[in-house]
C-alpha cells in the first residue's frame, strides 16, 4: 500500500504526459493535497484502491505507448480486484484498440483458470462465487448503502435527494432515482468517451493526453455503490489542471487563470465535505467531479509546444 500512492502519482504522470517528461513538484504536491480527502479513508479502512489506480492508469499509459501485452496484465489485473476500469476499457474499445482489448479478455481468462490449477476445482469455484456476488452486489445494493453519505455514485445521490427518507415520499420511487442517477451518468460516460474519440484526432500529443483525463472523472460515480475513496481517481484529472494552469501561464494566461480558479473551487469543495455532513448526503464529490469533466472540455486544448519541459530536457 505505501508503495501504491508514488505509483499512482507516476504513472498519472507517465499518462499525461509521456514517459520522458520530468515531474515537477508543483505537479506532485497540488494534486496530492487536493486528494488528501480521499486518500486518508484508504488507509484508515484498508482499502486497496490506490493499488487498483495504480494498476489502472499504468496500464492506459502503457496502452498508449502500444505495449499490449503489459497494458493488458495490469488493466485485467485492476479489472479482476474491483470493476473500475470499465470506463478505460469502454474507451480503448472505443478507439479499437483490439489487440489491447483481446488482452485484457486472455489476461483475465489465465487469471481465472490459474487458481484451477493450484487451488483446485472446488476452492476456486467457491471464491469466485463470492467474487461475482461481490460485484453483483455493487449493482443491486440494499437502502443503507444507497442512504449512506459515503456511498457517492450517482445513483446513491439521486436517491437520497430525489426518494427521500423511509418516512417521508420524495419526487421519485427509489427504484426511478436508482435508474435516473444512472442514466444520467452513462449519458455522462458516453459524452466524455466520445469527446475523448474526437480529441484523439488533434495533432498535438500533450493535448491528446490531458484529454484522457476526465475519462477518471467519471470512473468513481459509475458503480451503483462508489464509496468516498473511489475518488482518489481524481488524482489525474487535478494533475492536468495543474498542469495547465502552471505550466505555460504566460502564453495562456486566461485558460491558465481558469484553470486555477477551477482548482480553488475545487478546494473549497473538498473542505466543505470534510467540515459539513450535508455536503456530502448531496453529493459534493461527485458534483466535484462533474465540474471537473465541463473544466476539461473547456480547457484542454492545443499548447504552442507540445511538451515543453520534455524538449528542453
Amino acid at each position: 500500500m505505501a508503495t501504491a500512492l508514488p505509483a499512482l502519482l507516476l504513472g498519472s504522470a507517465r499518462l499525461l504526459f509521456g514517459k520522458d517528461y520530468k515531474l515537477s513538484g508543483e505537479l506532485i504536491l497540488i494534486p496530492l493535497f487536493l486528494c488528501t480527502r480521499f486518500i486518508l479513508p484508504n488507509f484508515d479502512h484498508g482499502q486497496i484502491n490506490l493499488i487498483v489506480f495504480a494498476l489502472l492508469v499504468w496500464g492506459l499509459a502503457l496502452a498508449l505507448e502500444t505495449k499490449a501485452l503489459r497494458s493488458g496484465a495490469l488493466l485485467a489485473a485492476s479489472s479482476l480486484i474491483k470493476p473500475l476500469s470499465l470506463v478505460p476499457i469502454l474507451y480503448l474499445v472505443v478507439q479499437r484498440r483490439l489487440k489491447i482489448f483481446l488482452s485484457i479478455i486472455a489476461v483475465m481468462v489465465a487469471l481465472l483458470v490459474l487458481p484451477v490449477i493450484i487451488l483446485g476445482e472446488n476452492y476456486t469455484a467457491q471464491q469466485t462465487n463470492k467474487y461475482v456476488m461481490s460485484v453483483a452486489g455493487r449493482l443491486s445494493p440494499d437502502w443503507e448503502d444507497l442512504h449512506s453519505n459515503y456511498n457517492q455514485s450517482a445513483a446513491a445521490i439521486a436517491t437520497r435527494i430525489l426518494s427521500g427518507k423511509r418516512k417521508y415520499h420524495g419526487l421519485l420511487t427509489e427504484s426511478d432515482a436508482v435508474a435516473a442517477g444512472w442514466l444520467f451518468q452513462l449519458l455522462l460516460v458516453a459524452l466524455v468517451v466520445a469527446w475523448c474519440r474526437i480529441k484523439q484526432t488533434a495533432s498535438c500529443e500533450q493535448e491528446r493526453r490531458l484529454a484522457l483525463a476526465p475519462v477518471f472523472c467519471v470512473i468513481p460515480g459509475t458503480l451503483v455503490i462508489s464509496w468516498l475513496e473511489y475518488y482518489i481517481a481524481l488524482m489525474v484529472p487535478y494533475m492536468a489542471l495543474t498542469y495547465i494552469a502552471l505550466s505555460q501561464p504566460e502564453q495562456n494566461k486566461k485558460r491558465s487563470f481558469l484553470a486555477a480558479c477551477v482548482l480553488c473551487v475545487v478546494l473549497v469543495l473538498n473542505v466543505s465535505s470534510r467540515l459539513f455532513k450535508p455536503a456530502l448526503f448531496y453529493g459534493v464529490p461527485y458534483f466535484t467531479s462533474v465540474i471537473l469533466v465541463a473544466a476539461l472540455i473547456a480547457l484542454v486544448q492545443k499548447s504552442p509546444a507540445e511538451n515543453p519541459r520534455a524538449e528542453a530536457a
